[in-house]
């Protein structure tokens, strides 16, 4: 199911035949990890409320605000940021 959502979102393809499997159907480096996360359902946002009136008695509860701003910050990071940058990443660091 995981592949389907990231085949549905065009971040991967689907190979037939003997050895098939997925392949990225986007260049490493096109793809953000904020796609990744949102593709496969995924929610960035770290209000419990989730930005609904619910939040505390259909008011804002008191950290409302301060979630806003470290769920727009956590956004910000992970769309900065793209799959090969990932894998490079891990590269370098799988030679310490």
């Amino acid at each position: 199911q995981l592949f389907a959502k990231l085949r549905k979102a065009e971040l991967v393809k689907s190979v037939r035949g003997p050895g098939g499997g997925y392949l990225l159907d986007t260049a490493a480096e096109d793809i953000t990890l904020t796609q990744i996360i949102e593709a496969v359902d995924e929610n960035i946002d770290l209000r419990r409320c989730k930005g609904m009136s619910t939040c505390h008695s259909g008011k804002q509860c008191i950290s409302h605000q301060l979630w806003c701003e470290v769920s727009d910050q956590i956004r910000t990071f992970l769309s900065s940021k793209n799959l090969q940058q990932v894998i490079d990443d891990h590269q370098l660091n799988k030679g310490l």
